[in-house]
């Protein structure tokens, strides 16, 4: 696609990253800004680019590239992320179980609802800093927890905890291997790897997910049928 449209620049902005800091020169931090915050912020925006965009943005500010400050970014996308996150969890408090209340609705999906439950209700706290590296799971991980009530002090630290994880790893992976001749070369095929190992790390949570669901069921069906052989 010669002239991409601006839908299919936001969607894929880590593949056009270079063409947009061309464009927009300084603005560039404050569109970058934005999506990580809508990302990570708005429970319906899952879609957007997250690893994959942090990647991009850390390999255009290393020293071949140097076209955006590794800085700027690290500490400007952090902020994004904790908003984002702040803003997901009181949309959460306040509107959680009215989003989700028809099963039917394509935009509110109850599947990613459960599954992100489940991944919480497995992981407590740490999935507020785990399902950071998961798709989709980081996008509704924060509004769960606004649900379930987690307590608000709480959250705010492990969302700094996270976005920083999250940020500063992602970013400074790209810039480092930015300085491979092979990653710099073949960025296209580096993104689709990482949205490849993206979605096999979240079927697989998915996976165990379902498998432990499993067990516990035919645990609980054991246990009934045992009690209705004892019974007098």
């Amino acid at each position: 696609m010669d002239n991409p449209s601006l839908i299919e620049v936001l969607l894929h902005l880590d593949k056009h990253l270079g063409s947009v800091i061309n464009q927009y020169q300084g603005w560039t931090y404050a569109i970058l800004f934005g999506l990580i915050f809508c990302e990570t912020g708005f429970v319906i925006m899952p879609f957007l680019p997250g690893d994959t965009l942090l990647l991009a943005a850390g390999l255009f500010a290393n020293p071949i590239h140097a076209q955006l400050n590794i800085f700027t970014l690290l500490f400007l996308l952090t902020a994004a992320s904790i908003l984002g996150d702040n803003t997901n969890f009181w949309i959460g408090r306040f509107l959680g179980r009215s989003l989700y209340s028809n099963p039917n609705s394509k935009i509110f999906k109850r599947s990613h609802l459960e599954h992100a439950e489940q991944f919480f209700e497995k992981h407590g706290a740490k999935a507020i800093i785990l399902g950071k590296f998961l798709a989709v799971v980081r996008t509704v991980v924060p509004f769960v927890a606004g649900m379930d009530a987690m307590p608000y002090r709480k959250f705010f630290t492990l969302s700094v905890i996270s976005a920083f994880v999250w940020v500063w790893t992602c970013t400074l992976a790209g810039y480092f291997l930015g300085q491979i001749a092979f990653v710099r070369d073949n960025f296209e095929l580096v993104i689709l790897g990482i949205l490849g190992l993206t979605v096999l790390l979240v079927a697989k949570e998915a996976y165990f997910s379902r498998r432990e669901k499993h067990r516990k069921a035919v645990a609980l069906d054991a246990r009934d049928k045992l009690g209705q052989t004892e019974a007098p």
